[in-house]
């Protein structure tokens, strides 16, 4: 049957999901009695997520995993989203100030295409650092969390975008503009229901939630990382971790509730330059994977066996 035929490759990706989930040892145990049971690929992923489930029940039952569900993941799924729903409403200003506002006049003006490149620069620019950091954030749970690494994705992902959507209200908003309206002084611009619903989620779907999964799923690569890859990358986990909690927005909110002083609000923005290493592990793995993909040796084909 065609359904059947298009439905088992993606239970099979769902089975080999799950079974990342568990243990070397018992994954080959449990591949190896579902080679031997003949079940068909559904019966095979309810009984692997029955098995999953168990085992996450099992380890929630420690200490450990609420600690770092309480620590490290819920104030990183509230910085994250909340700094992505930020990203979107200044981009939103500027991409209906080039889209919903140009004219074959404006096309033909210099300072518009000057406009667009340094509008639309500053939007890829600060999309990638928010891609290089959330897919930092996802590898830090992925380590801090190796047996509860499935239920501590989903915690995350499902805190992240119930804050995206619903969004923090703004004490500091509310402090220094004495309005409530999230909206102000951009109201013509979120009035479309694009910029104001979509836009953001959008921009949240491509800047964490995707590096996040890429990060969350286990690689044979991430296993045989150096030592100074690993020094690289725990020295850029720290300095992602300072970025996000020193980002200007967030300064301004707990300024506004008095717990720091003014001062501390212009600190220097360290978000930027913490995304550069891992920037630079990104495209070296994208590098490395693009030329064995591309090199002569995997592109030889397999010579035909001859007559006998």
């Amino acid at each position: 049957m065609t359904f059947v035929s298009r439905l088992e490759p993606m239970m099979a990706f769902l089975l080999k999901g799950l079974l990342s989930a568990l243990d070397e040892e018992e994954r080959e145990a449990v591949a190896g009695d579902l080679l031997e049971a003949h079940e068909s690929p559904l019966a095979s992923v309810l009984q692997v997520l029955g098995l999953v489930l168990r085992r996450q029940l099992n380890h929630w039952a420690r200490w450990q995993p609420w600690l770092v569900f309480i620590a490290v993941v819920t104030p990183l799924a509230v910085v994250l989203s909340q700094t992505a729903r930020e990203f979107a409403g200044w981009a939103a200003v500027y991409s209906w100030m080039l889209i919903n506002n140009t004219d074959a006049t404006l096309l033909r003006t210099p300072g518009f295409w000057h406009g667009a490149l340094e509008y639309g620069g500053a939007i890829v620019k600060f999309g990638l650092v928010l891609f290089c950091c959330s897919w930092v954030c996802g590898r830090l749970i992925a380590k801090l969390s190796r047996h509860t690494r499935l239920s501590m994705g989903l915690l995350l992902l499902v805190i992240s975008l119930l804050v995206n959507i619903i969004g923090i209200p703004s004490h500091a908003r509310a402090f220094l503009i004495h309005a409530n309206d999230r909206y102000f002084p951009n109201g013509p611009v979120f009035a479309l229901a694009f910029y104001r619903t979509w836009f953001p989620l959008i921009l949240f779907v491509l800047t964490v939630l995707i590096p996040f999964l890429l990060a969350m799923i286990p690689t044979k690569t991430s296993i045989r990382e150096s030592k100074p890859v690993s020094i690289l990358l725990s020295c850029s986990t720290v300095f992602v971790t300072v970025g996000l909690m020193e980002q200007p927005w967030l300064l301004r909110e707990i300024w506004s509730w008095q717990i720091i002083p003014a001062p501390w609000v212009h600190l220097p923005y360290l978000l930027p330059f913490a995304s550069i290493g891992p920037a630079c592990y990104l495209l070296w793995r994208f590098g490395q994977r693009s030329c064995n993909n591309f090199s002569p040796r995997a592109r030889r084909l397999p010579k035909r066996a001859g007559p006998a």
